[in-house]
């Protein structure tokens, strides 16, 4: 694991992208002030932190109430014998209840300035923790490594050389301004986003997008993503999830749609290191397929930007672990699926509790009937010369299933304009729910609106 992560970082590296982090709990730094924010987390409850900035997420866990069937006493031994001839029929296994899965997102982020007042640093960096009812033992499997990658981004790795951490990063900026003045046009850059492209009761897929700037003409993006099995707590590696010719036929797919896709915008040789990203780090599930992906300058220029290929799990099945595959969920396409709702905070038992500010209106989303996917999202938007558009910049909280009995509480402060966090889920007859959040401005009310 340790190598995989370091030799992500040293490609980086090569990339002249500065990979060092921040020091989250430092406040004042000699020759500059710094502006930090953080969310803290424990495991096991609820999480609970005071507020060191504008803007932090926290949650609980709950898990599911275990299930049980008590057998019958008193009954006569002879009576519940079977007649001559005829097989005693034992009582089938209770069904055990599905792993309810949940992904709560920390976050740190924060500002460097110079001693005259110019931003010359900023961060961001998420930092999940995961909680899986009935399995705490796989989520603190899960949290472990997830907690060791985020220890490289804050930081860094001494045996590396370049990746040293937050100290080194703030003093290149600090020097950088020094000697540039004038000529330091934009602030040096260091955030990490997360998605969650997969989570269910057997498969928990995380896909990590890091940013760095340093100055010049643009700056870098690494990314890495980790599949772990919901119920061990074990971070999947490619030969254990699938049999032998899988890589043969993961290249065979990738220049297949190089070709078809993406030919136009690919280095001449970009087949000689093709197998480069049919490894550990550089593949997702999701919930159609598995997904590979090459950063840029694998196998195209920088201006081609990340490149995917998608393989959809009816092409995996000559090859794929069936104890991977999603489970088949029965839907009813003649009955419309119920939409969740929006109630005050106490409406239901929560779950969860999402702070996306510390202080603001509390609210909680209310399904109506058992929802999939479930994922809050803060939202970020674009200016056009006519429109604006909103879209989700990254994950605050995801849940692998929800029911009518079940709530998040959420609390939020809600912008004049612009929605700030948005929500989606999958409903019981399998179509998608994808709203945004704003306040009324009549009635306080939280309400669903489209992001289009």
């Amino acid at each position: 694991m340790k190598k995989v992560i370091a030799a992500v970082l040293a490609l980086l590296m090569l990339f002249s992208l500065a990979a060092c982090t921040v020091n989250i709990n430092e406040k004042e730094n000699e020759g500059g002030k710094e502006k930090t924010e953080s969310s803290s987390s424990s495991k096991g409850g609820k999480k609970d932190s005071s507020k060191s900035g504008e803007e932090k997420t926290e949650t609980s866990e709950k898990t599911d109430a275990e299930t049980g069937k008590e057998a019958e006493d008193g009954k006569d031994a002879e009576s519940e014998k079977a007649p001559d001839g005829e097989k005693e029929t034992e009582p089938a296994p209770a069904e055990s209840a599905p792993r309810q899965v949940i992904v709560h997102m920390g976050k740190a982020s924060g500002d460097y300035y110079a001693e005259d007042g110019k931003l010359i640093f900023s961060f961001l960096c998420l930092d999940p923790e995961v909680s899986i009812s009935g399995e705490d033992d796989a989520a603190d499997r899960i949290n472990e490594v997830l907690g060791e990658y985020t220890d490289y981004f804050i930081d860094g790795d001494s045996e590396l050389e370049g990746i040293s951490g937050v100290d080194a990063m703030r003093e290149s900026a600090e020097q950088f301004y020094e000697e540039a003045g004038e000529y330091f046009y934009s602030e040096f850059v260091q955030e990490r986003r997360i998605d969650v492209p997969r989570i269910d009761g057997k498969v928990l897929s995380l896909y990590y997008n890091d940013y760095f700037y340093i100055g010049g003409a643009h700056g870098g993006t690494a990314h890495y993503c980790m599949n772990f099995d919901v119920e061990t707590g074990e971070l999947l590696a490619m030969d254990e999830v699938f049999s032998d010719g899988c890589r043969d036929f993961f290249k065979e797919c990738i220049i297949e749609y190089c070709e078809k896709v993406y030919r136009d915008a690919l280095y001449d040789s970009y087949k000689e290191y093709v197998d480069d990203i049919i490894d550990d780090g550089f593949w997702y599930f999701d919930n159609e397929g598995i997904t590979f992906f090459a950063d840029e300058y694998v196998l195209a220029p920088y201006a081609s930007g990340m490149l995917e290929f998608h393989i959809p799990y009816s092409s995996l099945a000559p090859y794929i672990n069936e104890k991977y595959l999603p489970a088949k969920v029965d839907v009813n396409t003649y009955v419309s699926a119920k939409e969740p709702e929006l109630g005050p905070k106490g409406s239901r038992e929560a779950i969860d509790y999402v702070a996306v500010y510390t202080e603001g209106e509390e609210f909680c989303f209310l399904p109506q009937d058992t929802v999939t996917n479930v994922k809050l999202y803060a939202t970020t938007y674009y200016v056009g010369e006519e429109t604006i558009s909103v879209f989700n910049d990254y994950v605050l909280w995801a849940c692998s299933d929800m029911n009518e009995k079940q709530a998040l509480d959420i609390v939020n402060m809600f912008p004049d304009v612009v929605p700030n966090i948005g929500i989606s889920c999958t409903l019981a007859d399998g179509s998608a729910f994808s709203k945004l959040l704003y306040q009324s401005g009549e009635d306080g009310s939280i309400l669903f609106s489209d992001y289009s």
